[in-house]
C-alpha cells in the first residue's frame, strides 16, 4: 500500500455499474495534485465513499490517501486502476464546493 498527501481538486459524481456476475459496484473520481502539482486521479469505491462522505471532504482540503495499484488486462484493454484503501481529511478548506 502506499500513499499521499495531496490538495483535492475534483470529486465526480458517484456512478453506479451494473455488472452480471458480481454486485453492483459503486465509483467516485477523486483528483489529487501533490506540492510539485502533479496529479493523480482515485478510484473511491462502495465503502470507503461512504468514509469520503463522513470526513466530510471537499474540494480545496488537504488530505491524506492510501491506495493500491489494482489493473487488470481483458484482451487487448488495459485497466490501470488506482484504488483508494482510505482517506483522511487533514486540513479543511471552509471555501471549498462539496460535489458529491
Amino acid at each position: 500500500m502506499s500513499e499521499i498527501i495531496g490538495k483535492v481538486e475534483s470529486i465526480s459524481e458517484k456512478r453506479i455499474y451494473q455488472r452480471a456476475l458480481r454486485p453492483d459496484l459503486e465509483k467516485v473520481i477523486l483528483e489529487i495534485s501533490s506540492d510539485d502539482n502533479q496529479k493523480v486521479f482515485f478510484e473511491v469505491r462502495d465503502s470507503c465513499i461512504k468514509l469520503l462522505e463522513y470526513e466530510n471532504i471537499k474540494v480545496g482540503d488537504t488530505v491524506e490517501v492510501k491506495y493500491t495499484f489494482q489493473g487488470s488486462k481483458n484482451g487487448d484493454i488495459i485497466y490501470n486502476n488506482i484504488v483508494v484503501t482510505t482517506i483522511k481529511l487533514l486540513k479543511n478548506n471552509l471555501d471549498g464546493v462539496r460535489s458529491i
